[in-house]
C-alpha cells in the first residue's frame, strides 16, 4: 500500500528504539534517544485508525463539539468499526490543527449555538444535570456560577441586564479562551476551529486535500451520515444512530424569555461566524 507520514513516523520509531540498544552504554545517547521517542509517539494521531484505512483514504477526523450529538455519532462510527480520530475537549483547536493534515475527511456535527450552550448548561448543572464527573479544575468556577444561576433562563437574562460577581462568571464561561473553557458551556466551535484551524482546513478542502462533512443535528443527521459514508465508501454494519446522553431531570430546560434568547445569541455573535465558515466549506451540510 501507499506509505504515509504515519508509516514514516512508525519505522523511524523502530529504528530508534533498535539504536538505543546498541547505545546503552551512553547514558547521554540513551536519554536524548528516550525523550525523541516519547516526542515522537506523542506527534502521532491517536486514533482508531487501522493500515488499510490510511490506505484507502477512509480516515475520518470527528471534531466532537460537546452537546452537539457528537456522543451518538461517535457511538455511530465506533459501532460500524469506522477507522477515524475523535478529538473531545481538552485542547481542541491546537489538537484538531495538528491532526487535519492527516486526515481527509472531517466530520463535525452543527447546532445552533445558542441551543447548545442551553443543553450546556442543563448537562453541567449541579442539581439534575447529565454529567457529575466534574475535574477539579472547574469544580469551584461551576459551583459558583450554579449557585447564581440555579435555571437556564436566568443565566440567559446574565446577558440582558446582569451586574457584579454573577455576570463576570456567565461572561467567563461562554468565552473559548477562558479556564473555565473546560466546563463545557464555553467549548463550542471556536473551541475546536480557530482562526489557524480555519485558515488550514479551507486551504486542504480548496485543494482537495480534505473534505469537510457538516452534519446537522436533529432529525436528519442520520441521514447526512449515512450519506457521507456513501461517498467515502465506507460499508455499514449498523446503519442506525442512537440519541445517547439526553435522559437527564433538566435534559428539556429552556430558556423561557425571548430577551434572553436574543441576548444570548448575540454575546454568540463569534460562534455564528464560525458556523457559517463551516456550512461554506462542507459539501455535506444542512440548516443547524
Amino acid at each position: 500500500r501507499t506509505p504515509n507520514v504515519a508509516d514514516d513516523r512508525a519505522l523511524l520509531l523502530l529504528s530508534i528504539c533498535f539504536q538505543m540498544t546498541f547505545s546503552w552504554d551512553n547514558r547521554v545517547n540513551q536519554f536524548a534517544l528516550l525523550a525523541y521517542a516519547t516526542a515522537l509517539v506523542a506527534g502521532l494521531p491517536r486514533s482508531k485508525l487501522s493500515s488499510s484505512d490510511y490506505a484507502s483514504g477512509k480516515e475520518i477526523l470527528h471534531v466532537h463539539v460537546g452537546k452537539t450529538a457528537g456522543a451518538s455519532v461517535e457511538a455511530f462510527l465506533v459501532a460500524n468499526r469506522i477507522g477515524h480520530t475523535q478529538v473531545h475537549v481538552g485542547s481542541g483547536a491546537a489538537r484538531v490543527h495538528r491532526l487535519l493534515k492527516w486526515h481527509k475527511h472531517v466530520l463535525v456535527a452543527l447546532r445552533d449555538p445558542a441551543d447548545r450552550v442551553v443543553s450546556a448548561f442543563n448537562w453541567r448543572h449541579t442539581q439534575g444535570g447529565g454529567n457529575v464527573n466534574r475535574p477539579r479544575r472547574t469544580r469551584a468556577f461551576e459551583n459558583e456560577l450554579y449557585k447564581c444561576f440555579p435555571t437556564v433562563t436566568s443565566f440567559a437574562m446574565s446577558f440582558v441586564n446582569g451586574t457584579g460577581r454573577c455576570n463576570d462568571l456567565a461572561e467567563e464561561s461562554v468565552e473559548p479562551t477562558s479556564a473555565s473553557s473546560y466546563v463545557h458551556i464555553g467549548m463550542g466551535y471556536r473551541h475546536y476551529f480557530g482562526a489557524r484551524v480555519l485558515a488550514l482546513l479551507e486551504r486542504r478542502v480548496r485543494s482537495g486535500e480534505a473534505k469537510l462533512y457538516a452534519v446537522p443535528t436533529g432529525p436528519a443527521i442520520l441521514s447526512k451520515v449515512l450519506s457521507m459514508c456513501a461517498r467515502i465508501g465506507i460499508p455499514l454494519r449498523a446503519p442506525s444512530l442512537k440519541h445517547v446522553n439526553a435522559n437527564y431531570l433538566r435534559h428539556a430546560e429552556i430558556v423561557e424569555s425571548a430577551e434572553a434568547m436574543r441576548a444570548l445569541r448575540q454575546r454568540l455573535g463569534f460562534e455564528y461566524e464560525v458556523l457559517d465558515k463551516l456550512h461554506t466549506l462542507a459539501i455535506e451540510s444542512g440548516p443547524a
